[in-house]
Formats: C-alpha cells, structure tokens, sequence
C-alpha cells in the first residue's frame, strides 16, 4: 500500500484481514520519481520478495490506470509499475478516494469532533483536508457498497468574502494568474495570508505561522484565524456540494497541528453560515482525522475489497479499478430501506388504482335495470383498447351514475 502526497510517501504492507504493517514515510523531496521511492520501500521492508499487488493512492488525478501529481513533477503508469516490480495487479486511486475510504473505519480514538455534539445520520460522507494541496471526495452507499466520489475540489475558484480577501485574491492572481481555492488552503496558502495581513514576507514556512502564532504573536495569530474561517466556509460550501448529512471529515497534514484553533467558534460559524441552507449544514457534524495513516488505511481497504471479487470480469475489473468499490458498509441499510420504502408506495398505489378499476369496469360494464344508460350504453373493446363509448347523453348519465357509487378516494 502506499499513499503518495505533495510532501511525504508512505508504505506498508497489508495482511490477509486487512492490517497494516511494515509502515514507514520518507519524503517526498529524496526522490525522483514513484519507482525510485517504491524500489527503496520494498528494499528496505521485503528484500527480494516483492508482494503480488499494490494499491497506490496518488495526490492528483487518476484516470485510465495513469496518474499525473498535482504538486510535483512525478507521473505514474500502473501497467509500467506491475512491469517493473512484476506485481500481479497494481491499482491507482486518488489519495482523498482513499481518505474516504477509510473514514466509515475510523474509531473515535482517531476522531476528533469539532463543534457540539451533531447525531451523523446515515448518508453521503464529505472527506476534506489542506497540506501540500487541498483535497476532497465524498462517499456515498450505493447497491454494491460504498462508492467514491473523486473531486478536484481543491482547483475550484476561491471566492473572497469580505475586504481583506479581496486584497489576497488580488495579490494571489497577481502572482499566479488564477487563484484556486488550493493557494489559499494549504501550507502556502497559510504563509500567502501571512503576508497579506504583515505586508512583508517573513515568515516563508507554514509551520513558522503556526508557531508565531502560539507565541502571541498577533500578526501570526490573525493569520492563523483568518485561514480557520476560510476554512469552516469551504468545508460548508462542500458539504452543500456532497449532500452529505453523515459528516465531513477534515483530514490532511494541517488540520491536527490546528486542532485547537479548529475548536474555537470561528470554524463551525463560518461552517453554518449559509444562508437560506444554515439549517441543512447546522445539522451535519465535523471531525478531524487524527489518525496517523488514513490513506493506506483506505488503500487498504480497496484491496480487501477488490480480492474479494475473484470472478469479475475485464471490463467489471477495470470498474471496480476506478472505483474501488465493495458491498461491506453498513450504509448499505439506508440504501435498502429507501429501495423498499419506495417499492412499497408503487404496490400500495397499484393496488388502489387496480381495486377502483375494477369495480368502476364492474359497474360499467353490468349496469343495473333502472340505470337510464342501459339501454344506450354499448361497449367497445376495439383492438384492446378497453375504451368505452356510446351516445353523447347516455355516456354523460353514465358517467354521473358511475361518480354517484364509485368509492371514496384513499386518504
């Protein structure tokens, strides 16, 4: 397994239940390129003894068995990947897939909720999270398991709120042309709002804010505070964006070294403030993911998933390659219940409307001997219409009578 970020490479292996083992993160910077981080991973844990598979959750997109990173110069082909380790299968999934993945298996000693105590109801789950870049997918049950839904979220437009904002935005787009709202939320996004309020770069990394900040220092601090409401407001605007109601997990490098600036009021204000939809995101909780591997944790779980499924054909496999899915949630209830919710209105509803039918057809079709349409009435069943007709006047008294005894509607 491994989860390849702007920043840091993990890997580890993963046993036949499905746990991880043999973990170790280098940095991204020591190498060139995926083969070379792979080559020193397996050199160091399993020498001569590649493992049969690898699933590989890469920070940028991934389409057709070919991923291009986001924040780095790095490409990855899986079919040159299983030719060069001789792997069995090798699967490329987006690293935010892999986070949501995970999220269903996070215990509450890996989760940390932020604002008061929400109930999650069952539904989609927005995973979301700032470091390098800034990531998002949801999850959402389905008939077969749980399904990923990829996003490139972080490349959205960022939209500025207020003064202060505007004044980033212009300085941003200045310097890159296009501001996303990934230049924003994440690490140098953090020192970019740094600058803005002190007008002056000094400070240049994102983890020297954060300490300014701690310090007292009010620059740093303002800083820090303004990237949290940024941050709460593009968690609420997502969530609008999944439908989720199960929760929005914020992972990725930033969030943990914050959580106490996370916890303060201005994350879940900004979050709630939606307008006409405040109601809607009020009722969806908020986590941050502490646990320390998330990804291989969900890069795991799509290989369990997938050796599950010995049988599938090609073109199911390359499927179930882009979307890793399974049939091991139990969200898999709440899609259930709505299938039989559902199924049960379209037999009730076919039920009345047969019963009325039929004693409509019944009076119709035998009317009694003082019905002033007897005499007039004659039925046609042309080429299986079923479709009734007689003389303008008989067919108007044979419509009152049939409206005097036709029975009530159902409530």
């Amino acid at each position: 397994m491994a989860d390849l970020g702007g920043t840091n490479t993990r890997f580890a292996l993963v046993d036949r239940r499905g746990r991880l083992q043999a973990s170790k993160t280098y940095p991204a910077a020591a190498f060139h390129s995926v083969d070379e981080a792979l080559a020193r991973y397996l050199r160091d844990v399993a020498p001569g003894a590649a493992p049969p598979a690898a699933v590989l959750a890469i920070a940028g997109q991934v389409t057709d068995g070919r991923a291009r990173f986001s924040n780095l110069s790095w490409t990855v082909d899986a079919a040159a990947l299983q030719a060069t380790f001789s792997f069995r299968t090798v699967v490329l999934i987006n690293d935010f897939v892999a986070q949501a993945l995970a999220a269903p298996r996070l215990g509450p000693e890996h989760l940390r909720p932020i604002g008061s105590s929400i109930k999650a109801q069952l539904g989609v789950i927005a995973v979301i999270g700032a470091g390098t870049g800034f990531g998002a997918a949801g999850l959402a049950p389905g008939p077969a398991g749980d399904a990923p839904i990829a996003s490139e979220a972080g490349h959205a437009g960022f939209a500025p709120a207020d003064e202060f904002e505007l004044r980033l935005w212009e300085r941003l787009k200045r310097r890159f042309g296009r501001v996303s709202i990934e230049r924003v939320l994440s690490g140098r996004g953090l020192v970019a709002i740094y600058e803005a309020v002190r007008d002056q770069g000094a400070i240049t990394q994102p983890a020297e804010v954060v300490a300014a900040a701690r310090r007292g220092e009010t620059e740093a601090q303002q800083a820090l505070s303004r990237f949290v409401t940024i941050y709460g407001r593009v968690a609420g605007d997502l969530a609008l964006t999944f439908g989720t109601r199960a929760g929005v997990y914020i992972s990725g490098g930033i969030a943990p070294k914050i959580l106490d600036w996370l916890e303060r009021p201005a994350f879940r204000e900004a979050f709630e403030d939606k307008g006409r939809l405040s109601g809607f995101v009020r009722s969806v909780p908020t986590f941050v993911v502490t646990h320390p591997a998330p990804g291989l944790l969900g890069a795991a779980r799509c290989s369990k998933r997938r050796s599950r499924q010995p049988s599938m054909s090609r073109s199911s496999r390359a499927h179930g390659r882009a979307r890793c899915s399974g049939a091991d949630s139990s969200h898999q209830l709440w899609f259930w219940m709505s299938q039989l919710s559902s199924f049960a209105q379209r037999l009730c509803s076919r039920s009345i409307r047969l019963s009325i039918a039929s004693q409509l057809r019944k009076r119709w079709s035998d009317p009694g001997p003082g019905d002033p349409a007897a005499g007039g009435w004659r039925t046609a069943v042309a080429a299986g219409t079923g479709r009734a007709t007689a003389d303008a006047p008989a067919r108007s008294e044979r419509r009152e009578t049939a409206a005097a005894h036709a029975p009530p509607p159902p409530a």
